[in-house]
């Protein structure tokens, strides 16, 4: 697209009003203008798999709750520290847990494939009692250096909030 490739100044965009030659760009966001990946609509890799599973731990009204664990599948070697896990309820506002516990079997530092992921609440109470029974989107980014920004979508999946 012509927009990747070119800046336009508020002076040449006024200059080309004017002449009449302002076309038409299709609507984007920024993010996309700038070519950056959006991780709740771009696809992740092709192959890899994410199972999910609810913890025996009760969601509460207080904040640290263990939400749930996960693991990858058909890729690997991801570096924990870059990783961040986007929550979202039906049409409810998206929350991203970055304190996640690695059981990391060869000690890498690195989410490799068959090791589990625990997602942990935070500080701030995202999630209560009123939660349980309800389905969540899951989608697992990689935000480090070097990422676009809004991270780089990993793996989606599903988790429903049973205790």
């Amino acid at each position: 697209m012509l927009l990747h490739r070119m800046t336009l100044r508020p002076s040449r965009i006024a200059a080309l009003a004017l002449t009449g030659s302002l076309l038409l760009l299709s609507a984007c966001s920024d993010d996309e203008a700038l070519g950056r990946a959006d991780p709740t609509t771009a696809p992740p890799p092709q192959g890899v798999t994410m199972s999910v599973e609810d913890l025996p731990d009760k969601l509460s009204s207080n904040p640290g709750d263990k939400l749930f664990r996960f693991r990858v599948a058909g890729a690997g070697g991801y570096a924990v520290a870059d990783l961040g896990v986007i929550v979202r309820f039906g049409v409810g506002t998206p929350y991203t847990m970055r304190q996640l516990v690695l059981a990391d079997e060869n000690e890498n530092g690195k989410l490799d494939p068959g090791e589990s992921v625990t997602v942990l609440e935070g500080s701030a109470n995202a999630f209560s009692e009123a939660y349980l029974g309800q389905d969540a989107d899951i989608e697992l980014g990689r935000y480090g250096p070097g990422d676009p920004v809004g991270g780089t979508r990993i793996a989606t999946g599903r988790w429903r909030a049973q205790n």
